[in-house]
């Protein structure tokens, strides 16, 4: 009995890792920006146990397209940034197809930047007339729910 003992203390803990960019995105945020456990989250989309949230989280189970919408309202992130993380989940992250939603993903910004900046251009604004001020404008505009969330309750902090 104590050689098993031994043997179970000496064997590391296996995990496996999310296989999509989703599943990655809900490990790492969902329970935080929620501020509900999977019991909770589960029952919000009408589940009776939390196996599927489990599921995704894991990456065994696909998200529902229909998902997508509770996901950002819960955690205060729009639906446009998870969408890309959403459809990398339908390639195979080896893939050509992959590869570029996964660089897409990281590069997503959102509709309201691609807005200020258009009125900049049609006001005459060149880049090089931007000023700090209009910098930390498009930061907080390109700036994910849950990092201006993060970043107004530093600001209280203060």
């Amino acid at each position: 009995m104590r050689d098993k003992t031994m043997i179970q203390a000496q064997t590391p803990p296996t995990t496996t890792a999310p296989v999509s960019l989703i599943a990655r995105w809900l490990t790492e945020n969902l329970n935080t920006l929620s501020g509900m456990d999977d019991m909770q989250i589960a029952r919000r989309f009408g589940y009776a146990q939390q196996g599927g949230i489990r599921q995704w989280k894991e990456g065994t189970r696909a998200v529902p397209p229909g998902a997508i919408f509770t996901l950002a309202e819960i955690t205060g992130t729009h639906p446009e940034e998870l969408f890309a993380l959403w459809a990398a989940q339908l390639l195979s992250p080896e893939s050509v197809e992959g590869k570029a939603l996964t660089e897409l993903a990281g590069r997503c910004v959102r509709p309201e930047a691609h807005a200020l900046l258009a009125r900049m251009k049609r006001a005459g604004i060149e880049l090089t007339d931007i000023t700090d001020e209009h910098l930390d404008l498009l930061r907080w505009m390109t700036a994910s729910g849950h990092q201006r969330r993060d970043a107004l309750r530093a600001m209280e902090a203060v």
